[in-house]
C-alpha cells in the first residue's frame, strides 16, 4: 500500500515480515504528532520593580496612600454611612439577611430580592459598605464569622484531645453549617450584582 514510509521498504522483504512491517507504518501514521514548545534563549525585559529602599520619598508620596488619602477615605465612607441611615436605604439588607436565614428558602439563593438588586444597582460608592450602613447587618454577619471560626477550632481541639487520626472531612461539614447563612447571602449578593450589570448594559 502506498505511504508516507515509501513502498520500496515493503517491497524488498520476505513475505513473513510484509504484515508485521505494515501494522508498524500504519501505527506510526495513526500515532498523533506531539507538540513542541520552544523557549527564547534570551528573556524579554518589560520592566523592573525596584525595591522600597531604592524609592525615594517623593516617589513614594506619588505612588503610594498617604495618611491624607486613608482620612478622606474615612470621611467619604462616614458621609454616605450617614446618608444612608438617614435615608433607610440599607432596609434591603435586613431583608436579605431575614431570607438568607430562613429555613424554607433554601434553594433560592440566586433569587434577585428588588431591594438588593437597587442597592447594587444605583449608588456605586456604598457598594462594599453594606457593614458600616447597616449597624443590625454589621454585628450578625461579625457573629457568624465568630461562630464559624470558634466551631472549627473548637473541632480541631476535640480532635487533637482524642489523640485519633485527623477527621478534615467532619471539620468541613460542621464548617458548613454552620456557614449556611454567610453562603447564602453571599450568593444572592453575587446575584443582585449581576442584574445590576445587566440592568445597566443590556
Amino acid at each position: 500500500p502506498e505511504n508516507n514510509m515509501g513502498t520500496e521498504v515493503i517491497h524488498h522483504i520476505n513475505r513473513a515480515g510484509t504484515h508485521h512491517l505494515v501494522q508498524q507504518v500504519h501505527r506510526q501514521q495513526e500515532r498523533p504528532r506531539r507538540k513542541r514548545v520552544r523557549f527564547e534563549r534570551a528573556p524579554h525585559t518589560i520592566g523592573i520593580v525596584p525595591s522600597s529602599t531604592e524609592i525615594s520619598q517623593d516617589e513614594k508620596s506619588i505612588l503610594w496612600w498617604r495618611a491624607e488619602d486613608y482620612r478622606k477615605f474615612n470621611d467619604c465612607v462616614f458621609s454616605i454611612r450617614k446618608e444612608v441611615r438617614r435615608l433607610k436605604y440599607a432596609v434591603c439588607l435586613d431583608q436579605a439577611l431575614d431570607f438568607a436565614s430562613t429555613t424554607r428558602n433554601e434553594g433560592r439563593e440566586l433569587t434577585v430580592l428588588p431591594g438588593l438588586e437597587q442597592w447594587c444597582t444605583f449608588g456605586h460608592s456604598r457598594r462594599g459598605l453594606e457593614k458600616w450602613a447597616s449597624l443590625s447587618f454589621a454585628v450578625s454577619r461579625s457573629l457568624q464569622k465568630s461562630t464559624a471560626i470558634a466551631e472549627v477550632l473548637g473541632e480541631q481541639a476535640r480532635q487533637r484531645s482524642q489523640r485519633s487520626e485527623p477527621q478534615p472531612e467532619l471539620i468541613r461539614k460542621k464548617y458548613q453549617n454552620i456557614s449556611k447563612i454567610s453562603s447564602r447571602l453571599a450568593l444572592m449578593m453575587g446575584a443582585a450584582d449581576e442584574a445590576a450589570v445587566l440592568n445597566s448594559y443590556i
